[in-house]
């Protein structure tokens, strides 16, 4: 396995399939936060029009990474404490599960 997605099993969650899907669904390069969430269909689609400002869901983008990115997202959120702490407080914020 190359050494970049060597280095993403230093994230929680990730196991050796996640990160060659992760490396391979986004060919090895280095790209942004924002480029990555855009590609991966986790970025919500601005949908506003006049004075009214709304967003929906991505339904677009890669639907493998973003399942993957899902996973990673659900494991951080019982198995870590980082993950757990933040999961609960926008749980408080009024947010859904």
């Amino acid at each position: 396995m190359p050494e970049k997605a060597q280095k993403l099993k230093q994230l929680k969650g990730v196991s050796n399939l996640t990160a060659a899907i992760i490396y391979t669904e986004t060919k090895g390069k280095v790209v942004s936060v924002a480029a990555l969430s855009n590609y991966a269909g986790i970025a919500p689609v601005d949908k506003s029009s006049g004075k009214t400002t709304r967003h929906r869901n991505n339904k677009s983008g890669n639907r493998k990474l973003n399942s993957v990115f899902y996973r990673m997202s659900m494991h951080q959120s019982i198995y870590d404490e980082e993950g757990k702490k933040y999961y609960e407080k926008k749980l408080k914020e009024g947010k859904t599960k």
